[in-house]
């Protein structure tokens, strides 16, 4: 799972710092498995309202599907190698 810890928000709201120790004490506590979450931090300005929350979500969209592609990308690649030590 891909958690959006955060990016830019607006002044006033909670900052990064604060918002990535919530999220290591919910890995902590395992209210979300460690061994299967990557946490992320995206960019894109933190805002939902209106056409600038449909720009935000394709970026959101994008941004994971990078790295989907990235992490499968590695796993094939680590797949590979070990296929190759094995001859």
């Amino acid at each position: 799972m891909c958690v959006h810890v955060g990016g830019w928000s607006r002044d006033g709201g909670v900052p990064l710092s604060w918002r990535i120790k919530q999220h290591e004490a919910l890995l902590a506590e395992s209210v979300l498995d460690p061994a299967h979450t990557v946490l992320a931090i995206c960019p894109s300005p933190l805002m939902y309202a209106g056409p600038t929350g449909v720009t935000h979500t394709r970026s959101l969209i994008i941004f994971v599907f990078v790295i989907v592609i990235v992490s499968v990308f590695v796993v094939l690649t680590v797949i590979l190698l070990s296929l190759s030590k094995l001859e």
